[in-house]
């Protein structure tokens, strides 16, 4: 199966390892917190009764906040989908084993 080929059976989803919380504000809305955890297989959000669109909206901001350190190297390159399958096949390929190898 070519790389590609895997990437395009990936079905659209996220796994979480342990949890995390996070401080946030947002002008004219307030303040508060988010707790994110796993249970039994399943990801669980404490809002503090926020709806799921304000927590999208919370996180988005935190993305923008966020240093993407992966793309560092990219600067000034232009991305089309061949070069990043390019780039991946190469983090593959320099990647080293873990202990589940």
């Amino acid at each position: 199966m070519s790389l590609q080929a895997m990437f395009d059976s990936c079905p659209d989803a996220v796994s979480m390892h342990g949890g995390f919380g996070l401080d946030w504000s947002l002008k004219g809305c307030g303040f508060g917190q988010l707790y994110f955890d796993v249970k039994e297989g399943e990801i669980y959000c404490d809002s503090e009764y926020m709806s799921p669109e304000s927590v999208k909206k919370i996180l988005g901001i935190l993305v923008d906040q966020a240093k993407f350190r992966d793309f560092k190297e990219l600067k000034g390159v232009e991305l089309t989908k061949e070069k990043l399958m390019e780039l991946r096949e190469e983090r593959i390929a320099n990647e080293k084993p873990t202990c589940n190898e």
